[in-house]
This record gives structure tokens, C-alpha cells and sequence, in this order.
């Protein structure tokens, strides 16, 4: 809970009470123009950092993301998200490396080689989009978004795009085939079938 938030709740439960004393009245007010001008815990580059070490002594790893708001200590996602313009997610793994289970399972591994098993394991699968990917990919393939951070983009049509395995444009009306990894339009406007 932030100090305005407490601010607040306190607030909230005096003005519920009825014939309060003018001390308390007078208490009010000022607590009034106090919440006004707290802005919540005043988040720097150093106050951010200490908190975020400060977690890693205690733990022995850098904090998830969920656990900076989750862990009273910790500045929020959103606070480290402002400060740094960038999500809180990369933030930590810029500044305190990856988290060690992808470190593990994948170390070792290089961008062409993620690239080649994306690439075998899409042709394999022949997938209808990234969560049928992920759903069905062998066991020691990482997910798609891995893939694709590892690779220098951040959506399923641009690593499929990267990895030449995006099937090419049909026109409207169109129906599509995948046959072999490769994408076969049949019919069409204009088209007749014989």
C-alpha cells in the first residue's frame, strides 16, 4: 500500500464518522492537501536499482515481474516501465541478464541455430498460428516469442517472415492450401475450375 493510498482509506473512514472532534476535523483537511500532493513513492535510477539489488541479495536472482508488485520493497512494473521507456520485462534483462531457466535451456544456442529449428519445427507442424505453435511443438523447442526475441523481432509474422516460412498472399476469394510448407491458392475471382 502507498502512502496515499493509506492517505486515502484513513480518509475514507473518518468521513464516515459521525460528530468527529474539530482536532480531527482539522486533521482532515491537512491529510486532504497531503494526498493532493503525494505523488506515491518517488521513484529514481538509484532508489530503483538499490530496491531491485536489495531483492537479488535477499533471493539470489533478479526479481520477476510480477514480483515488483507483489514485493512491498520493489517499484511497480509501470514505475520501472516510465523510468527506463521500455517494458519492465526487458528493463531487468538488460540491466540484471535473463532469467535462469531460459539461461539454462537454451544456453549455448545461436541465432542461426534457433532459426533453423524454428524453421524445421514450423514445417513440421505446419501451424495455424502461434498458439497452435506453442501448443504443439516438441518437447526442447522454444516457444515462438523466445525465438523471435532472440531474433531481433517481437511478432509471429515477422519471425515467419525472417525465417521464410510465411506463406505468400492469396487473392480474395481465394482458398488456400499448406502442401509441403508451401502455400497453394486455388480458385478465385475470375477463375473457373475445370
Amino acid at each position: 500500500m502507498t502512502r496515499k493510498q493509506a492517505i486515502s482509506t484513513v480518509l475514507g473512514y473518518l468521513g464516515r464518522q459521525p460528530g468527529l472532534p474539530p482536532e480531527l476535523c482539522k486533521a482532515m483537511l491537512i491529510l486532504t492537501e497531503m494526498q493532493n500532493g503525494i505523488p506515491g513513492k518517488l521513484w529514481d535510477d538509484g532508489t530503483v536499482r538499490a530496491a531491485v539489488e536489495r531483492f537479488i541479495a535477499e533471493n539470489g536472482r533478479p526479481p520477476k515481474v510480477k514480483e515488483l508488485d507483489a514485493v512491498g520493497y520493489l517499484p511497480p512494473h509501470p514505475v520501472v516501465a516510465r523510468q527506463y521507456g521500455m517494458t519492465a520485462g526487458k528493463w531487468l534483462e538488460e540491466n540484471y541478464g535473463a532469467p535462469r531457466a531460459l539461461r539454462a535451456r537454451y544456453q549455448g544456442l545461436a541465432p542461426q541455430q534457433l532459426r533453423a529449428m524454428f524453421i524445421t519445427e514450423y514445417n513440421r507442424l505446419g501451424p495455424a498460428g502461434c498458439r497452435d505453435f506453442d501448443r504443439r511443438r516438441q518437447k526442447g523447442m522454444p516457444s515462438w516469442r523466445y525465438t523471435a526475441k532472440m531474433l531481433g523481432v517481437d511478432k509471429w509474422d515477422a519471425l515467419r517472415k525472417l525465417c521464410g516460412v510465411m506463406p505468400e498472399e492469396r487473392r480474395k476469394g481465394e482458398r488456400g492450401f499448406l502442401v509441403d510448407g508451401h502455400a497453394l491458392g486455388i480458385g478465385g475471382p475470375g477463375k473457373k475450375e475445370g
